[in-house]
């Protein structure tokens, strides 16, 4: 059988699923996190449904990543938040927190 390189478009669509697969994984562990009050104002990162973290500042995850030569679509980092006791969404990280 003859064997065909990927295109760039499925390896695309791969790289969002895992991005997305992180988000999810973010968005179920957080019920649990917030039950810590340490956790509360605290960063987490997930690549898929690995857990990295809590840290204070998400610069030390972002260079986890980069020691780790994650492409930036593959995890995602949120912020541990409440929001009128119930779990918020996602809390965006700022560009300047990023490592390059």
């Amino acid at each position: 059988m003859l064997e065909t390189p990927s295109s760039p478009v499925i390896e695309k669509k791969e790289e969002q699923k895992t991005v997305s697969v992180s988000q999810q994984a973010f968005r179920d562990a957080l019920s649990t996190l917030l039950m810590d009050p340490n956790n509360i104002g605290k960063w987490i990162m997930l690549h898929g449904t690995k857990q990295v973290g809590p840290e204070h500042k998400p610069a030390g995850l972002y260079s986890y990543a980069h020691l780790q030569h994650w492409k930036a679509d593959e995890y995602y980092i949120g912020e541990i938040v409440a929001s009128g006791g119930t779990s918020s969404a996602v809390s965006p990280i700022p560009a300047e927190a990023k490592v390059s």
